[in-house]
């Protein structure tokens, strides 16, 4: 049964996620920030990351997102101070919707990083297992 972690700050669109996943036979822990996230994957064996690209502090982007998560696992260097993670763990990156005016497509950033799938808000289960099927077992 494979380990999957959450990274999303909505904690009901986060426990959704999570429902979706354990309904398709994953295991789920969710984090609602990058630092519980980084938590859970140095502390924990995890076979897929899934992270949202936004994260939010009062209504305004912060430095810290699903692309710094990302960085995080593909660099790491798994030594005494490092994040005690597999770098070539599949990762999954959410994204809402761009508007047509936007320079660049964040999933499209996410996938320069190192994702090995990407994923649109609003999330279509059929989509979301197809993608995390593909990911894990491709």
């Amino acid at each position: 049964m494979p380990k999957i972690v959450v990274l999303e700050e909505n904690k009901s669109l986060g426990d959704a996620l999570k429902n979706a996943l354990v309904s398709m036979g994953h295991t789920v822990d969710c984090a609602q920030s990058v630092p519980g996230c980084l938590t859970l994957l140095n502390d924990n064996e995890c076979d897929l990351l899934i992270t949202d690209f936004f994260m939010t502090s009062k209504g305004d982007v912060t430095p810290t997102s699903g692309a710094t998560v990302i960085i995080a696992v593909r660099y790491c260097d798994a030594t005494a101070n490092g994040l005690n993670v597999d770098p070539s763990m599949p990762i999954i990156a959410m994204s809402d919707p761009v508007s047509k005016t936007a320079l660049a497509d964040p999933l499209d950033f996410c996938a320069t990083l190192g994702a090995s799938g990407t994923i649109r808000k609003p999330l279509q289960m059929i989509e979301l297992k197809r993608v995390v099927d593909k990911v894990l077992y491709a």
